[in-house]
């Protein structure tokens, strides 16, 4: 058995290479996105671990977190730094002064400010302590002067002696007077770093005031650095902590991969784990028919004496030699996917620091792991299934697959659409509140249940289908026709891995187009402003809150509310009386809250108050939304405790009650408290409101020009606000199209290699077509047709479960909150439509040359 089975592998290796190639693209894609993550988590451990690598303690605001660092949000009195100093085996202690800092460019844009932050800081003048080296030029001496990062300077064309803005958000005039680089590179991955002197650190960075945002501590050499941190801790006032450098660069690490690493790599997998599915589909389809093709020569087999456990077990081998050779090879091109998926991020202005891009023995075992398996579950299944036939059976003349469909596998199949359906559809007919999973199980069910029912709809559907090509095309068409109907499992089989990849495409389709909807009602609902600046990006300088006050002073300008973000922290446990328990544990104790002057945001904004007056809303107060009070147990009237970034913990009262979080957080904080808190106040919104009968143009145009004195965008109108917001979600999408592309791309792999095995199998039939006179264009055109009707069939079957699964979803998602909010992009539909139906032909175009170059005679003595 052992030789048969290599024999067999030898005679049919085009077969097992085209089997293996649906493999190949899905482990690759799996293996590249494990490869880049572990490459940029590698790269952000190695940048936060340089960054602290001179510190042994770090001292900062108590409770602060690593993005309240980099931005500088929470102070420490300079004093801290003295008496730090003075600390039992401290040999130097630095105070550092660090905010945001945006620097403006030759041509006046905005650099940075795409993810990496944006920050402006003092120079600590320690090598040890410093990982940055001036290169070029002197350090800041006088007012107005910076050092800048080399790569931030190259990016923006700045040099020394160059004269720029930097924007702390407000607009700040420097001139570069050094270049600085991080080690060996130009800059710290890539964020943008700029230095000030002392002085103009504490002024433009601190309000003015004496106080720093980190203090870097240097120990003795015979001091441990966890027993410093003991010493120095004992020594810090109320809200101060300290931590050591190597515990910073854990934290900062762990927080990046918690936000943004973290959720790259969860998205990327989900593609992979779609391209693998999509995949497995396609092997199962090859693997059901090349059983049904061997299955006489199986029934030979035994027929001789062989049993069936070696007949399945001597297949095994082949199906498992499939799946080591491909994931193999997938992981080699898994690597240079890699490379390519970094190149498309860089592309997007999403250019991370990254390690060497290396497979690492976890990855190798996941990618063999998973093509492996995927390749013997979906191979296996038809094998052992075939090898339950008779020999006899086997041996006859006749169809070498069971036509019929069983009328147990159409129930189950149907119970499963049914129950499915009604499971996701539930809460978007209101009939239950209930969570995404919850629709997610009832796909799952649903699509289970459409691919037992695919040969029972593959009938009526391409016999529909085939009605039209049959009169447009004669005896090809009809032929096509046939040849899709009268073996419905196989061309259920064919049609479902592009099914699968479509449902994707189609509930992406769906719900993006329904979230554009979403934004524009939300909008159009909450936002009542007549122009709107936002900050571009989200990770830069802002808006300075003199852009605000300087708006409000131009004719016409009747209201301008700045709306910021903040984090604050919850204290555990109960308020007291009349208080509210603020968080439920340590984990649940991080709160996003929006930052605003209340009585603005009344007058170009509704969110929907439900009690309270958000107007008069005083600074010892706060506004919260209903599902906000609802999820922490708050009540109108409660107090609840906050811990501010500077370390500082006040009482506010909850005074407000609003429904809608469109435009804002679950919590509004007042600008007046939070700005004593923040050594900077910035806004990432400014909503202005006309005056009654104001010229608007007029208006904009003064708007602009002081926008653009101070490095701010120009206004939005109304319209265009709603448009930019919509867009950011269509770039998304385009992503998520882009990447869903590789699954369609599978399916088609795996219809054009089924559609060869079917013409292998139909070898005597084709000659016997031919002798009776169909021609070769003829059977091209044939084979073609037949190819597309598998394409359409799969198409058509995958935007209708896509449809159901989106609309259910969008219905989870938003309720009944808003009317209207479910849209179909129905020239996306039709696009996917004539895109699956173009893609049948290119898939069946090799299968349909290869038909039609038989020799005749040859054709017609095969068996």
């Amino acid at each position: 058995m052992w030789k048969i089975t290599l024999a067999g592998l030898r005679a049919h290796r085009r077969r097992l290479l085209a089997t293996s190639l649906a493999v190949v693209v899905g482990v690759a894609f799996l293996t590249g996105t494990l490869v880049l993550g572990d490459a940029m988590t590698k790269g952000f451990d190695d940048l936060f671990g340089e960054l602290n690598a001179g510190t042994d303690v770090v001292v900062r605001p108590a409770g602060a977190s690593s993005a309240d660092e980099a931005m500088g949000a929470g102070t420490l009195d300079a004093a801290v730094v003295d008496r730090i100093g003075d600390v039992r085996g401290v040999e130097a202690a630095y105070g550092s002064i660090v905010g945001i800092g945006q620097l403006l460019g030759a041509d006046g844009a905005r650099l940075g400010g795409d993810g990496p932050p944006t920050l402006a800081m003092n120079w600590v003048p320690d090598d040890e302590v410093n990982p940055f080296r001036l290169v070029d030029g002197h350090l800041p001496e006088a007012s107005g002067e910076v050092v800048v990062d080399r790569a931030t300077a190259a990016d923006g064309g700045l040099r020394i002696g160059s004269t720029t803005t930097l924007l702390t958000p407000a607009p700040v005039q420097v001139t570069v007077v050094g270049l600085a680089t991080f080690g060996e590179d130009d800059g710290a991955g890539t964020a943008s770093t700029t230095w000030l002197s002392d002085d103009d650190a504490r002024t433009y960075l601190a309000a003015g005031q004496d106080r720093v945002s980190t203090v870097a501590v240097v120990g003795a050499t015979d001091v441990d650095a966890d027993e410093l941190r003991q010493r120095v801790a004992a020594a810090l006032p109320n809200g101060a902590e300290a931590i050591t450098g190597t515990d910073l660069a854990a934290e900062q690490s762990q927080a990046i991969d918690e936000d943004f690493l973290g959720f790259l790599r969860t998205f990327l997998v989900v593609f992979a784990g779609v391209a693998i599915l999509v995949a497995t589909f396609s092997i199962h389809n090859t693997f059901s028919v090349v059983a049904a093709q061997r299955q006489r020569e199986w029934a030979l087999l035994r027929a001789v004496g062989a049993t069936r456990g070696q007949v399945v077990r001597s297949t095994a081998v082949e199906v498992l030699i499939v799946g080591v050779v491909a994931s193999i090879i997938g992981i080699g091109a898994g690597l240079g996917l890699a490379s390519l998926l970094k190149a498309a991020l860089d592309g997007m202005g999403m250019d991370v620091p990254t390690g060497s891009l290396s497979l690492t023995g976890g990855t190798i075992v996941v990618g063999m792991v998973v093509g492996v398996l995927a390749t013997l579950v979906a191979g296996l299944g038809p094998v052992i299934a075939t090898s339950r036939v008779r020999p006899i059976a086997a041996l006859r003349d006749g169809e070498a697959e069971r036509l019929h469909i069983g009328r147990v596998r159409t129930a189950i199949g149907g119970v499963l659409v049914v129950g499915g359906g009604l499971l996701m559809a539930g809460p978007a007919l209101g009939w239950w509140d209930g969570p995404v999973a919850r629709v997610g199980l009832g796909a799952l069910g649903v699509l289970v249940g459409a691919l037992l029912l695919a040969p029972v709809l593959a009938v009526p559907v391409t016999r529909a289908l085939g009605t039209p090509v049959a009169a447009l095309r004669g005896a090809p068409g009809r032929l096509a026709r046939e040849n899709a109907t009268r073996n419905p499992r196989r061309t259920a089989r064919m049609a479902t891995a592009l099914l699968v990849g479509v449902g994707v495409v189609t509930v992406f389709m769906v719900f993006g187009a329904s979230a554009t909807g979403y934004v524009d009602q939300s909008l159009a609902r909450s936002v009542r402003a007549d122009l709107v600046i936002q900050d571009e990006g989200f990770s830069g300088a802002g808006l300075a809150p003199d852009l605000g006050r300087e708006i409000a002073a131009i004719d016409g300008v009747e209201h301008v509310a700045g709306l910021g973000w903040g984090t604050v922290a919850l204290e555990p446990g109960d308020a007291g009386p009349g208080g509210a328990s603020s968080a439920t544990d340590e984990g649940d104790r991080s709160l996003d809250v929006t930052v605003v002057d209340p009585s603005e945001l009344a007058a170009v904004s509704d969110i929907g108050v439900r009690r309270g007056d958000l107007a008069a809303l005083a600074d010892d107060e706060i506004a919260v939304s209903s599902e906000e009070l609802a999820e922490r147990g708050w009540h109108l009237g409660d107090t609840v405790p906050f811990t501010f970034p500077d370390g500082a913990v006040e009482p506010a009262r909850v005074a407000v009650e609003f429904e809608h979080t469109d435009i804002v957080d679950g919590v509004l904080l007042p600008l007046g408290t939070w700005s004593r808190h923040v050594a900077q106040t910035t806004d990432a919104i400014v909503m202005i409101g006309l005056a009654p009968g104001a010229d608007e143009a007029a208006v904009r145009s003064q708007v602009d020009a002081v926008a653009t004195a101070v490095g701010a965008p120009e206004s939005m109108d109304h319209g265009e606000y709603v448009d930019m917001a919509a867009g950011e979600i269509s770039q998304i999408l385009g992503i998520v199209y882009v990447l869903l592309a590789l699954s369609i791309v599978i399916a088609l792999m795996g219809i054009a290699n089924t559609l060869s095995l079917s013409v292998m199998e139909r070898t005597r039939e084709l000659g016997l077509l031919r002798a009776v006179g169909e021609t070769r264009p003829q059977v091209r055109s044939m084979v073609r047709w037949e190819g597309v009707m598998v394409a359409v069939l799969g198409t058509a079957l995958g935007m209708a479960i896509g449809l159901a699964v989106g609309w259910a979803l969008v219905g989870a998602t938003v309720g009944a909150e808003l009317d209207g909010v479910f849209r179909a992009p129905v020239t996306g539909l039709v696009v996917v439509a004539v895109v699956g139906a173009v893609a049948g032909v290119l898939a069946a175009w090799r299968p349909a040359g290869r038909a039609a170059r038989m020799d005749v005679l040859q054709a017609i003595a095969s068996s």
